[in-house]
This record gives structure tokens, sequence and C-alpha cells, in this order.
């Protein structure tokens, strides 16, 4: 009973830290998409890269 109480806290731990790093990649993805159109560069396939490159940067653990 115990180890099954503390194996679902271990779930739900694991399982906010994955939901806040994937709210952190989209916060941050979406700053470098707004910080690069500032600067005029709205071409969508340099978007694509960038997102791409903010993919292989920001992994889930």
């Amino acid at each position: 009973m115990i180890d099954h109480a503390l194996s679902s806290i271990k779930l739900k731990k694991s399982y906010y830290i994955y939901e806040l790093v994937k709210l952190v990649n989209i916060t941050t993805k979406a700053s470098m998409v707004i910080y690069y159109c500032q600067r005029g560069v709205n071409e969508k396939e340099n978007l694509n890269s960038l997102a791409q490159k903010s993919e292989d940067v920001l992994l889930v653990p």
C-alpha cells in the first residue's frame, strides 16, 4: 500500500516536471519567434528551422 502511494507520487512528480518543461519549451519557442519577427526575419523557412533548433536544444527529461 505504501509502495503504491510512493510510486504514484513519483509518477505525478515526473508528469508535472514533464508538463513544466513542455510549457517552458512552448514559451521559449514563442518568444524566439516573436524576437525574430521583430528583427524582420518573418520568412516561413526561418521560423521552421528556428522551431526545429529549439526542439533540439530543449529536451524533455
